[in-house]
């Protein structure tokens, strides 16, 4: 089963490079799609994609705790590091987030790829 969190992704379309998930997912009967969907999701940088076996927790991969720049675009945030704001509200802890850094995204703190219509240059 996969899940989907639109709101999460940042358009780096790890997801379509064989027609879309969402179109292959029916054909998840032959091993080699199935493996090929696997690996697709799991390179999901934003976490927006997640797919989980017979109805169980999310497959994830495990990540050492990393923050890195992606450049010219957001903060790539793995291993299930928290996201505190300053007034102390916490978001759900994932294990694979972007984070803007270009101010422009409409769903701070996480990347919407808004960076790449402002054209945004990291300093």
């Amino acid at each position: 089963m996969m899940t989907d969190d639109e709101s999460l992704c940042a358009g780096y379309a790890f997801c379509d490079p064989h027609g879309g998930v969402w179109r292959e997912i029916a054909q998840t009967s032959d091993p080699a799609t199935k493996e090929r969907l696997q690996r697709q999701i799991a390179n999901c940088p934003s976490g927006r994609l997640q797919y989980s076996l017979q109805g169980t927790v999310p497959v994830e991969e495990h990540y050492e705790p990393t923050i890195a720049t992606i450049p010219d675009g957001p903060l790539s945030v793995l291993g299930g590091i928290p996201v505190e704001m300053v007034d102390g509200f916490t978001y759900e802890v994932r294990n694979r987030q972007l984070l803007c850094r270009c101010g422009a995204s409409a769903n701070k703190p996480f990347c919407d790829g808004s960076h790449r219509r402002v054209k945004f240059k990291a300093a």
